[in-house]
């Protein structure tokens, strides 16, 4: 036989003529079956591995967030707590400056009352000698 009567025979209108036993064509659906469902499997088991993946990310960003909301409410009550130290530390200081001007003005009337005026040049007093 020639190779154009071999491949005549073969393909017989573009189809192949020989036939396939049906225990084969059983197994190659079978195997079609079973490798679709392997591919449904692997796609399945992919997809949960993603999931716990996703679920894990995002109990770590839940738990960071927690710990960055607790830094932050930690030092707020600490700013808190020493800006109202320094306003009251400022309170004092305006009310220390307070008395201080009161003070200072109660001495200056005190000394401006036990001073008596000096007199006008020429009324009462001498010229001054000029020292040359």
């Amino acid at each position: 036989m020639t190779v154009e009567q071999i491949t005549a025979f073969i393909l017989q209108d573009g189809v192949p003529s020989i036939p396939i036993a049906a225990w084969q064509q059983a197994v190659i659906v079978v195997l079609f079956v079973l490798f679709v469902a392997g591919v449904f499997a692997f796609v399945r088991w992919i997809l949960k591995f993603v999931q716990a993946l996703m679920f894990q990310q995002q109990q770590f960003i839940v738990k960071r967030d927690e710990d960055w909301q607790t830094y932050f409410q930690e030092r707020e009550s600490s700013f808190n707590i020493r800006n109202e130290e320094v306003v009251k530390v400022l309170r004092e200081l305006i009310d220390t400056f307070q008395k201080h001007a009161e003070e200072t003005h109660t001495a200056i009337e005190v000394m401006k009352e036990r001073t008596r005026p000096l007199p006008k040049r020429g009324q009462g007093q001498p010229p001054r000698p000029s020292q040359e």
